[in-house]
This record gives C-alpha cells, structure tokens and sequence, in this order.
C-alpha cells in the first residue's frame, strides 16, 4: 500500500479523499484487464478535479490565508494530469509514460498532501478550536 499514516492531517474528509487518491494511483500501477490505464488516468483526473474543489471550498468557508496559493498549485496538479493524459494519447502506455506518471503524479500528490494539506491542516484545527472556545 502506498498510504502511509504520516499523510494524515486530522481532517476525516481530506484524509478519506487524499487516501482515496492514492489508492487509485496505486489501481493505476497494477494490470487491470477490464480498463484501460488511459481511462484510469482520465478517472483520477476528473477524481481529483472534484476532490480539490471540495478542499478549495473548505478553504473558503474557514478564511484560510493561502488558499489561493494553494488553489494554484492544484491547478498545477491538474495540469500535469492533462499532459500525461496528451501523452498517452500520443505514444501509449509506454514505459516511460508510467514512470512519469509513479515519479511525478505520485510524488507530487505525497508532497502535496505532506506540505500544503498540513499547513491548512493546522489553520483549520486551530481554527475550529478558537471558535469552539467561544
């Protein structure tokens, strides 16, 4: 399993859709003869296009101070997605294409969720325990 506790942020709906995440980036390294790994591709994208509109919302609703750099490097995110996607569509499910697909998408999302989902996180947590405190 490429899911590790250290991911965790403390926020039950942002780890269920980080986890999630990260599963199907793990379905998408093993052979599945039913689909595709373009159409798996192409799944995970729509997947995490949804699941980072959830974060931006709640990112929204609690003032969070950096969410628009935060939203930034979503839309990055995604558009590594779309490249890897053009390049399927181009050359296939070459070697080369998956191993992007591991180092990038997957270090990427690790890095993401270890950095930037924290450090919200953290906002929200405090956050949440201030206005409880009133």
């Amino acid at each position: 399993m490429l899911w590790d506790s250290s991911y965790e942020t403390g926020i039950r709906e942002i780890d269920e859709q980080n986890f999630d995440l990260v599963g199907h980036i793990e379905t998408m390294m093993n052979p599945d003869n039913n689909r595709s790994r373009f159409e798996r591709l192409v799944n995970f994208e729509r997947l995490a296009k949804r699941y980072f509109e959830n974060e931006q919302a709640l990112h929204g609703e609690c003032g969070y101070e950096h969410a628009e750099k935060h939203e930034f490097i979503h839309r990055n995110y995604l558009r590594r997605l779309r490249r890897m996607r053009d390049n399927f569509i181009e050359s296939g499910p070459t070697l080369r294409n998956e191993m992007i697909f591991i180092k990038d998408v997957l270090e990427a999302l690790k890095k993401h969720i270890q950095d930037h989902d924290r450090h919200f996180a953290e906002f929200y947590l405090e956050n949440a325990e201030s206005a409880e405190a009133l």
